[in-house]
C-alpha cells in the first residue's frame, strides 16, 4: 500500500459517506493506536460532524499506510464494514494505476479500451479531439479514469479484462 497523495485521493473520493461513521470511536481508536495525538483527539472530538470529517480526509493521509489501515480496522470494528472495504479496494488499484503508469502508457490497447470507456460513462464520444499520439491518447484515457474516483477504477478493470488486457494491472 502507498502512503500520501493516494490515501488523500480515496479519502476525498469518499468523503460524503465519511459524514456518517462513528467519528467519536473512530477518532479514539486512533489516538489509543498512536496514529494521532491526545492533543488532535481533544481538538476534533469536539468539532461537529463536518469539521471531525475535514481533519480524518486533510490529516489521516499524512500520517502514512500504518495510520490508513488502523483506520479502515477501526471503521469495521463499529459496523462500517462496507466503506471499509470500498476503501481498501479503491485504495489498491488508485495505487496499482500509480505504479503501472509508464508500462500502461506504453501498452494499453486505447483503440480497444476507449470505446468500453466511452459506453461506461468514463470517457466523452469526442475523447480522442485533439490527441495527435498514441501515448497521449492513452494518458488522457488514464486521466479520466483516475478523475472518475472508484467507478472509473473499476469500470477501467472492467474494461481491461474485456479487451484481454487485465494482465497489465496485475502485480
Amino acid at each position: 500500500m502507498a502512503s500520501g497523495k493516494p490515501i488523500s485521493d480515496v479519502m476525498l473520493q469518499y468523503q460524503r459517506d465519511l459524514e456518517f461513521i462513528k467519528h467519536d470511536e473512530v477518532l479514539r481508536d486512533l489516538r489509543i493506536g498512536g496514529f494521532i495525538e491526545n492533543q488532535e483527539y481533544w481538538q476534533n472530538v469536539k468539532k461537529d460532524v463536518i469539521g471531525k470529517v475535514s481533519f480524518l480526509v486533510e490529516n489521516l493521509p499524512s500520517k502514512g499506510d500504518a495510520a490508513f489501515q488502523g483506520f479502515l480496522a477501526s471503521l469495521q470494528k463499529h459496523g462500517h464494514n462496507n466503506l471499509a472495504s470500498n476503501l481498501r479496494a479503491c485504495e489498491e488499484v488508485k495505487t496499482r494505476l500509480i505504479e503501472k503508469w509508464d508500462e500502461l502508457l506504453e501498452f494499453l490497447d486505447y483503440a480497444q479500451i476507449s470505446g468500453k470507456l466511452v459506453a461506461k460513462g468514463i470517457l466523452p464520444a469526442e475523447w480522442e479531439v485533439g490527441l495527435t499520439s498514441a501515448q497521449k491518447r492513452r494518458e488522457a484515457i488514464l486521466l479520466a479514469v483516475r478523475g472518475r474516483g472508484p467507478y472509473g477504477y473499476q469500470a477501467f478493470l472492467d474494461a481491461l479484462s474485456e479487451i484481454g488486457q487485465s494482465f497489465l494491472m496485475e502485480n
